[in-house]
C-alpha cells in the first residue's frame, strides 16, 4: 500500500540528511532506513552499526553542541554537535518528535 506524506519537502530532506550524516559520522554509516505509517503519522528510523547512544545521553544528544559520551570516548570529535539538534528542531516544526534507542545485533 502506498501512502503520501504531506510535509514540507525541504524540512524532510534536511531531517533525513542530518540523520544519515550522523549515522555515517558516528555509526559507520546507515545500515537500514525505514519509513512506516503509524496512524496519521510516519516513523522514520535510521539504523547503523555504531556503539549506540548511552541511556544518560539519550535526551541530551538532541541539544545543540552536545556529543554523546560514546563519541567522546572513541575520540570521534568530527562535526559540531548540531546535526541531531537541527533534525530535532525540524521535526518539531513538523509537529513530530525524535528519540534514540540502542539495540544489540539481532534485537528490534
Amino acid at each position: 500500500m502506498k501512502s503520501l506524506v504531506h510535509a514540507d519537502e525541504s524540512l524532510m530532506e534536511r531531517i533525513i540528511v542530518n540523520l544519515i550524516d550522523n549515522a555515517e559520522t558516528h555509526g559507520g554509516g546507515a545500515t537500514r532506513v525505514t519509513v512506516q505509517r503509524v496512524g496519521d503519522c510516519i516513523r522514520l528510523a535510521v539504523e547503523d552499526e555504531g556503539p549506540g547512544v548511552s541511556p544518560e545521553d539519550r535526551e541530551r544528544v538532541f541539544d545543540r553542541f552536545v556529543r554523546g559520551s560514546n563519541a567522546r570516548e572513541s575520540g570521534r570529535y568530527s562535526g559540531s554537535g548540531l546535526g541531531l539538534a537541527l533534525a530535532a528542531e525540524n521535526i518539531d516544526l513538523l509537529g513530530g518528535s525524535i528519540g534514540s534507542r540502542s539495540y544489540r545485533r539481532g534485537e528490534r
